[in-house]
């Protein structure tokens, strides 16, 4: 079965998510965590927990906005949110309009940006190859999640708009934005490679990594935030 990096395209173009946390730890963690391909299929699977909102998560409500995109674009974001919401107990994530700041920002650019030639945190060399999606998890004083840009490029897609991709795009994201790496296996929402064939889905190895990093609200119902007791968990 053929594989690429996230989702391949009919002219052998790759399109490649990168989670981009801009000077944060995070972001650091995450890299030094990613195992290199060769060795993926010799470890425990897991995910990589990244880190977790603070104060803005005490009543269980994050909001979201979406800038940019067409009538179908903006459904199919609203959906994989939708599919959020129902799975992930204790987290909403609930939309405002207007001049209201929102927790997450999901914007539509575009361009998507080419790379000739790259090497992801994970090891995996890529070439010929677009950005489709970018998420930069803004961190407080403190080292907890504040605010989240989620940057989508429909243009990584050519003329064909397909919205179970942009749902799966914003779902994968969206992951990100709740406190969690990628998965360092294949066949998961969060992992860096997904079969062609198969449109990623909300897992129980998922859904449970979000619990662990934002244990402090969803589990123990507290008030105040403390940080993920671990940085990766088993599926």
């Amino acid at each position: 079965m053929q594989k690429t990096l996230l989702f391949g395209l009919s002219k052998g173009i790759v399109i490649v998510l990168i989670l981009a946390v801009i000077e944060t730890p995070c972001f650091f963690q995450i890299a030094k965590a990613s195992p290199l391909i060769d060795n993926i299929k010799q470890q425990q699977h897991s995910i990589q927990i990244c880190c977790s909102w603070g104060k803005k998560l005490v009543d269980g409500v994050l909001t979201y906005k979406i800038i940019g995109g067409d009538v179908l674009t903006q459904m199919a974001v609203r959906n994989a949110i939708n599919e959020w919401n129902a799975k992930v107990k204790g987290i909403e994530i609930t939309a405002v309009s207007g001049n209201i700041n929102a927790d997450i920002e999901v914007n539509f650019n575009l361009e998507a940006h080419k790379i000739d030639h790259g090497v992801t945190a994970a090891g995996h060399t890529v070439t010929n190859a677009v950005t489709a999606a970018q998420s930069t998890n803004n961190l407080d004083e403190n080292g907890f999640i504040n605010s989240v840009l989620i940057t989508i490029s429909r243009s990584a897609f050519g003329d064909t708009f397909d919205s179970n991709k942009i749902k799966q795009l914003t779902q994968h994201e969206i992951g990100h934005a709740l406190g969690l790496g990628h998965t360092n296996f294949n066949g998961d929402l969060m992992s860096v490679i997904v079969d062609n064939n198969k449109t990623g889905s909300i897992s129980k190895c998922d859904i449970d990594a979000i619990l662990e990093a934002n244990q402090w609200k969803v589990v123990d119902s507290g008030v105040t935030p403390y940080h993920p007791q671990v940085d990766r968990m088993d599926c």
